[in-house]
């Protein structure tokens, strides 16, 4: 590689004389040509999904709006070179679309909410506005972008998820402030994403096509507060739980006289806000009330847990006994509770990208162990890190993974892109040399172990 990349300065060092030009004007020559044939293959596959009515719009006219164009713009993520190329392209399939100044501007207008009241809080230090307001003016968008409605739709049924998670450790924002106990490094998140909208009848009006997306993320107030049991106990108390009852029972009033009932999922959250959220701080499983013993009993396993932790449960525990006869039972008697629950409605811990990261880390010891010879599960056995180690070798070397590498922004090399080019396959080019599913299967079936 080394060589060839020699003699390529050659030649371009070779062509810069002969032009009269500099090197580097050649190399950036090259590299605007390439970076333009990627705008244009993008852009050009981009025209045949509109084409196509891939994009999200369903049936349009050969002639969309500015709220269409918006939606367009906004879905595909586009820059405005890209979208006045795919302009250009599309008037020659007789579609056209608005100049994008006029839709940069009515995007601009039309993202406003004039009656939201925005609430800034002096201590703890935040900003937030209203969970029904902004809930409202997003469907609204929805429906006037690219769902037409029906009267005999009505009324809708709207499925969000909502949940709130904290950050820290980001020196940047460090300032000094008033509060002698305020810390402006750690912050406290609370946001919602619409889901999906039926009709009474259940049929499907729209639904989002990239839910795990951070840019799906409404985000309603955020609060410089540490994520800890006393800061999300006053989030909830102030304001999670009596705008989300509030929502749950009254519905949405939305535009041309549409109304709609909301249901509710509260799964945005981790496995930490889930033992916070839900009191359960004790418990092996935030799904299910099955103990450690109970884990490992083969015939319970084998007849599967039952999903048998709920919200409403845990608060009647709480008011059925008090706080000196709470602390007196055991943990399997209070069910692993450690505090009340924070939260009205039940939690769905279900993290895709946090199952991601588990399942592969416990693959990943399951293929160090078998790879080892050992036969009892012992992840800290030195034999079993040794073996670990040298499979991380083997997948940097043969996929260029860094796995399990300190990363240079802090934390761990083994990010959810990591792990589902591991364990989700293209093709077979991107077949694991080492992790083999069907010669582990083997290796289990005929392990007494």
């Amino acid at each position: 590689m080394r060589y060839r990349l020699a003699n390529l300065r050659l030649h371009l060092e070779a062509v810069a004389q002969r032009e009269e030009v500099s090197p580097k004007m050649i190399s950036s020559y090259l590299l605007l040509l390439y970076s333009q044939e990627e705008h244009d293959v993008s852009t050009a596959n981009i025209s045949k999904n509109v084409i196509a009515g891939s994009h999200g719009l369903g049936n349009f006219n050969r002639k969309l709006s500015l709220d269409s164009s918006c939606f367009l713009l906004d879905s595909l993520e586009i820059g405005k070179s890209k979208y006045i190329d795919l302009r250009r392209i599309l008037i020659n399939e007789d579609i056209t679309l608005p100049g994008y100044n006029r839709v940069a501007i009515h995007r601009s207008q039309i993202c406003l909410i004039d009656e939201m009241e925005i609430v800034e809080r002096e201590y703890p230090v935040g900003i937030g506005i209203s969970y029904y307001t902004l809930l409202t003016h997003t469907v609204n968008r929805i429906i006037s972008t690219n769902t037409p409605i029906d009267s005999d739709d009505q009324p809708l049924k709207i499925r969000i998820s909502d949940g709130l998670d904290g950050s820290g450790s980001h020196r940047v924002y460090q300032q000094a402030t008033s509060h002698p106990d305020l810390t402006t490094k750690d912050f406290l998140l609370f946001g919602f994403k619409v889901l999906s909208i039926t009709n009474h009848q259940g049929k499907l009006l729209w639904k989002n096509s990239v839910p795990n997306s951070p840019f799906s993320i409404r985000p309603i107030t955020i609060l410089a507060l540490q994520e800890n049991l006393e800061n999300v106990g006053f989030l909830m108390s102030t304001m999670v739980n009596k705008e989300t009852e509030y929502i749950e029972n009254n519905g949405l009033n939305l535009i041309n006289g549409i109304t709609a009932s909301v249901q509710i999922l509260r799964s945005q959250i981790d496995g930490k806000m889930a033992q916070i959220l839900s009191g359960a701080g004790g418990a092996c499983c935030q799904f299910c009330t099955t103990t450690f013993e109970q884990m490992h009993d083969l015939t319970f396993v084998q007849d599967g847990f039952p999903i048998n932790r709920f919200i409403s449960d845990a608060k009647i525990i709480f008011e059925e006994v008090d706080e000196e006869r709470f602390l007196s039972l055991s943990s399997n008697e209070r069910f692993n509770l450690t505090h009340a629950p924070l939260s009205d409605i039940d939690i769905i811990p279900g993290s895709p990208l946090h199952a991601y990261l588990r399942c592969f880390s416990w693959f990943m010891s399951l293929v160090s162990h078998l790879t080892a010879g050992v036969t009892k599960w012992s992840p800290t056995s030195t034999k079993v890190q040794y073996t670990k180690s040298f499979i991380c070798g083997l997948l940097k070397e043969k996929l260029n993974l860094m796995i399990d590498c300190a990363s240079s922004q802090g934390g761990t090399s083994t990010t959810g892109n990591v792990v589902r080019r591991c364990l989700v396959r293209k093709d077979d080019s991107e077949r694991l040399p080492i992790l083999d599913f069907d010669s582990i299967t083997i290796k289990l079936q005929t392990s007494d172990h």
